[in-house]
């Protein structure tokens, strides 16, 4: 990706009611709403948090790896940001050797051990969140007298009815990341932001609760919405609102706005083509959610499209014991092998020929990656360069890189002049098959952002 700030952009949804935002607070410049009821409502509980966009989330320090956490202190006061330290280990390109584990300083004692309750929705509005928030609380503080009812929780209360939970001792919620239908992964963790105490504090209001009391709540406050609190500085609500606000209440079950998305391609192996009867390559929609959570702009890059000018990034996707232990099933993966051809040498390495399996690849500017594309760049590599690599180690094996026929080759200019006649052949041959899209054979470096 050229951008990943454009992470953020989907983010503009109002905090309350989930509508597409078209104002932010002006104070934090963190949080958006659609209507000055909304933001009125949610000050309630983001005053807690709010303060200047300088000021807000505690500086990282950087040689120390950590996540940012929200802390409700035991014995009252505001909740607070605070940096939790982590530990990570990665393993070689493949992404299921990726683990996190997240400390228990500066809330917990290290030898506690910390029971984590799970929010994905907010139980108010019913909106899907798309991540986790972990509440932690120390496991056996329920049955420990010495930890008191949570007062910093208590604090949070806006509505008349009270917190049905007690929450004894101090709290602490994380952020994680979903397991993506793209990758399957270990639970990796985000920082959490400040609109996420909204969230928090709308699950407070209901845990514990079931049956007909969990339901009238939820009915009670959902009426609620928005209330107008006046204590709201009016310098807070930003620059004039030209529409007449819509109403919160309205919206709760208003489709989310649909996320901006990279188109990418799953390039099968053999094993899986016959296994879930798909064919080689497939177009995969990846969401920017799921580049960032898979760090997808650290992806490495195969060496060969690099020297083209057509940068491809690339993801392994780990292949399961069942499939490794089935004598039937093939990780064989041709256009994988020949994508990983060294460009020095010719060869590909070592580690990807027993199994080289299923990838998900991506083009690093961020436009589309045709499948058409992606055919020729395979074809170019098999049938243009792997001859002259050949010929490089049978006859002219003195020459130093740089100087073979083969490295003048791997040139933007001799691909796209290569894929016009491989395209022009193409064009030929298919134009009068069913379902032919001659604008997908333009060139690769015309393809629209």
């Amino acid at each position: 990706m050229s951008d990943f700030n454009a992470y953020e952009a989907w983010m503009t949804e109002c905090n309350v009611c989930a509508q597409e935002a078209s104002h932010f607070c002006p104070r934090c410049e963190k949080v958006w709403y659609c209507s000055q009821e909304c933001q009125r409502y949610d000050w309630q509980v983001h005053r807690h948090l709010c303060s200047s966009d300088s000021q807000l989330y505690p500086v990282k320090d950087p040689t120390k790896p950590s996540r940012r956490a929200i802390y409700f202190p035991e014995h009252g006061g505001r909740p607070t940001f605070v940096e939790v330290p982590f530990e990570t280990w990665d393993e070689g390109y493949d992404i299921s050797l990726h683990w996190e584990r997240l400390g228990n300083e500066p809330i917990f004692r290290k030898e506690w051990i910390v029971q984590n309750i799970e929010v994905d929705k907010n139980p108010i509005t019913g909106r899907d969140l798309g991540y986790q928030l972990l509440v932690g609380i120390k496991d056996d503080a329920m049955q420990d007298p010495k930890y008191k009812p949570n007062k910093c929780i208590k604090g949070l209360n806006f509505t008349s009815s009270h917190i049905p939970h007690s929450w004894p001792g101090p709290l602490r919620a994380v952020k994680v990341a979903p397991k993506s239908p793209m990758l399957d992964s270990h639970p990796r963790y985000l920082d959490i932001e400040i609109g996420d105490l909204r969230h928090l504090v709308d699950f407070f209001l209901v845990y514990g609760l079931s049956g007909a009391a969990l339901e009238e709540t939820v009915f009670q406050l959902r009426m609620g919405l928005p209330a107008l609190p006046e204590e709201l500085d009016e310098d807070l609500l930003g620059e004039s609102w030209d529409s007449a606000p819509a109403s919160p209440s309205s919206a709760l079950h208003s489709p989310t706005p649909q996320l901006p998305t990279i188109w990418g391609i799953t390039l099968y192996c053999k094993g899986d083509q016959a296994q879930l009867n798909v064919p080689p390559y497939d177009v995969k929609e990846i969401t920017l959610q799921e580049a960032q959570v898979h760090n997808l702009q650290n992806w490495p890059v195969f060496d060969i499209t690099q020297l083209i000018g057509l940068p491809i990034q690339y993801r392994r996707i780990p292949t399961s014991i069942r499939n490794l232990e089935n004598p039937f099933w093939s990780p064989d993966n041709e256009a994988a092998l020949l994508l990983q051809l060294d460009p020095k040498t010719g060869e590909v390495p070592e580690r990807w020929k027993k199994d080289s399996g299923t990838w998900v690849i991506v083009r690093q500017d961020g436009r589309q990656l045709y499948p058409e594309h992606l055919e020729a760049l395979v074809a170019f590599v098999k049938q243009h360069l792997v001859p002259l690599f050949e010929e490089w180690r049978g006859k002219d094996t003195n020459a130093s890189v740089g100087t073979r026929k083969v490295d003048g080759e791997m040139t933007k200019e001799r691909f796209l002049e290569w894929f016009e006649g491989y395209r022009r052949e193409k064009l030929q041959r298919l134009k009068d098959e069913e379902g032919f899209i001659s604008e997908k054979w333009i060139s690769p470096f015309d393809v629209p952002t």
